[in-house]
């Protein structure tokens, strides 16, 4: 319990670790670190392995913030390849299906950022992963066309209760 000079809470605690605010409400924080590397040369969109996180909201009326970063490259450096966030196996946002990264050269990698808040109507645990499709050859995840392994990859999930 965090109070003002007016004795008015600023954040509290339910005891079970839901913290809120009268300034902000975050429910709970979880997040998934990709250290090691991940290639594919699929056409279609497969998982990402170890970049996902679980989550199960407090609350029907909880919406989800979901951010993540993916270090790519590729060892076709004229290939538009994507990425994209999935709930479970839904598409989300429906309306934005992917992010795409195009990469000059196979000695870079490239961060690629993807943000939204989504509302899954839900108090099941829930899925959020990453995914990716290679257009031509062969897209890295966590390292380089070139070999080297450069970058770390992460999936943060906030739930923002109502």
């Amino acid at each position: 319990l965090i109070n003002d000079s007016g004795d008015n809470n600023i954040i509290t605690s339910d005891g079970s670790g839901v913290i809120t605010s009268s300034k902000f409400k975050i429910g709970q924080v979880l997040s998934t670190n990709k250290l090691d590397t991940f290639s594919t040369t699929s056409t279609s969109f497969t998982d990402i392995t170890n970049l996902s996180v679980n989550i199960t909201p407090s609350s029907t009326s909880s919406k989800i913030y979901v951010i993540a970063f993916v270090s790519a490259g590729t060892g076709n450096t004229s290939a538009d390849n994507k990425l994209r966030v999935v709930r479970d196996s839904t598409n989300v946002p429906p309306s934005a299906a992917t992010v795409l990264t195009r990469i000059t050269s196979s000695d870079l990698n490239v961060t690629n950022t993807m943000s939204f808040l989504d509302s899954p109507s839900s108090t099941s645990q829930i899925t959020y992963k990453v995914q990716a499709k290679a257009e031509t050859g062969t897209f890295y995840v966590n390292r380089n066309g070139a070999g080297n392994n450069e970058g770390y990859s992460t999936i943060t999930v906030m739930e923002v209760l109502p």
